[in-house]
Parts: structure tokens; C-alpha cells; sequence
């Protein structure tokens, strides 16, 4: 199932402070191979928001076919640089599945899933 993370983030003063080309050359040399390493399994896009709310200045979409790497991505984003120092702070994630219930409903009448008594999902059919 497809799912899709919105990080709402923050870049600290002391990153606004550094000016243009140092912020970019720290952007080329921790986030984009990072991106890059994930782009066969992930979709990401970063959205700019810093005039539209004051709770969060930047966004980051990321669409997964598996929650799997996009965790392992998450954990290197955790581990690089931007995040370790300080510079950017995730405020937020919000998590969905794309056509989540429709695919339960199938895959509960296909009997893959059982439903308890209830109408709620139970554990998987053997």
C-alpha cells in the first residue's frame, strides 16, 4: 500500500544565519545523496511554507510503497548532519495510506483478512 509522510520542519536561526552558499553546500553534501540513495523506493519533495504558517517553515512530502524505507530513510535523516546539528528540527509527521480503506474492504472480503464480530479487523487468515 502506498503511503505518503508529510514532515512539517523548522530551520533553526544559526541556520539562516550562514549565508546562501554555505547552506546549499551543506544541503549538496547531506540531504541530496540522501535523497538520491532512496529515489528508486521513495518520492520526496520539499515544499517551502515559511509565509504561510508560523508553527513550521518548510514541508517534506515523501511517498513510499513501503513504510519500511521510508523509515530507514527517516533513521539517515536522523543520523545527517542538518538534523544531528541542530539546524533542522522535524516539528511534525502526519502520516496516511493512499486508498487505505478501499484495499481493506477487498481484502476483506477476498478473506485475507478476518473481521471479528464487531466489524473490526482481526488478525490475518491463515
Amino acid at each position: 500500500m502506498k503511503s505518503t509522510a508529510i514532515l512539517l520542519t523548522e530551520f533553526s536561526r544559526e541556520w539562516h544565519a550562514l549565508d546562501r552558499a554555505t547552506r546549499g553546500e551543506l544541503e549538496a553534501r547531506h540531504l541530496r545523496p540522501l535523497v538520491a540513495k532512496y529515489a528508486d523506493r521513495l518520492s520526496v519533495r520539499f515544499l517551502n511554507s515559511v509565509g504561510f504558517d508560523s508553527r513550521f517553515s518548510h514541508m517534506a512530502i515523501i511517498e513510499a510503497a513501503d513504510l519500511k524505507d521510508y523509515y530507514f530513510f527517516i533513521e539517515e535523516l536522523r543520523d545527517s548532519k542538518l538534523l544531528a546539528d541542530g539546524h533542522l528540527v522535524i516539528r511534525r509527521i502526519i502520516l496516511g495510506y493512499e486508498d487505505g480503506y478501499p484495499q481493506f474492504d477487498e481484502e476483506t472480503a477476498a478473506g485475507t483478512i478476518a473481521r471479528a464480530a464487531d466489524g473490526t479487523s482481526g488478525e490475518a487468515a491463515a
